[in-house]
């Protein structure tokens, strides 16, 4: 079996997560996308995230209707900081020896991979799947090392997915829902509805205007 991980904060999860998920799942011939929001990011420390609990939350609801994508709670269960090595390993004991997992990064990520923990071993246990982002060309990846051991770099640099590219973050729906702007379409119904029905970001409690 082959399974994809698309690990993140997911603050919130936005359409273009599921639009990286679903073309790298095709590309790739992946049986399943496991969706793990992280407990504890460990590249942001400090900064003011939404609690465990309703990233999740927002993940399952953005899943929902996909049965090739799956919300998997094991790092907020977990809790601490979430390192991909110590999820990948849990995964693989729970999920059989049989099991090919594919964790997908974006491009923008490959320059931080020689920060991660363990990132030797990682790269040996998973292969990675890296999907292109506006203003990284995958010829400049490959002229660069980034400071990874040579053996992980032609890991890490093995399978490419030019996926369709969607100008939005997570960090930019925040600041909308903050400001009252609009944000349908760019992220699931049911997540805008779970965002202003709880309160997060700022919005006061009320309907989305797609319901009005």
């Amino acid at each position: 079996m082959k399974i994809g991980i698309l690990g993140g904060t997911f603050d919130p999860i936005h359409v273009g997560h599921l639009m990286i998920a679903e073309t790298v799942r095709d590309e790739m011939g992946l049986d399943r996308v496991l969706f793990i929001p992280a407990a504890t990011p460990p590249h942001k420390h400090g900064q003011a995230i939404t609690a465990a609990e309703h990233r999740l939350e927002m993940v399952r609801l953005a899943v929902e209707g996909n049965r090739a994508f799956e919300a998997c709670d094991v790092e907020v269960r977990r809790g601490g900081v979430s390192y991909s090595i110590e999820t990948l390993k849990e995964l693989k004991e729970n999920m059989g020896a049989g099991t090919r997992f594919f964790l997908i990064i974006g491009a923008d990520s490959v320059r931080e991979l020689a920060t991660w923990k363990d990132i030797d071993e990682l790269a040996r246990l998973s292969e990675f799947v890296v999907a292109a982002r506006p203003g990284f060309r995958i010829e400049d990846l490959l002229s660069r090392d980034f400071g990874l051991a040579r053996e992980t770099r032609a890991s890490v640099l093995r399978h490419f997915v030019d996926a369709v590219r969607v100008d939005v973050s997570s960090t930019e729906l925040r600041a909308r829902f903050s400001d009252g702007k609009v944000v349908r379409y760019m992220l699931p119904d049911a997540v805008e509805r779970y965002i202003r029905a709880k309160g997060l970001y700022g919005t006061k409690t009320s309907t989305p205007a797609a319901d009005r």
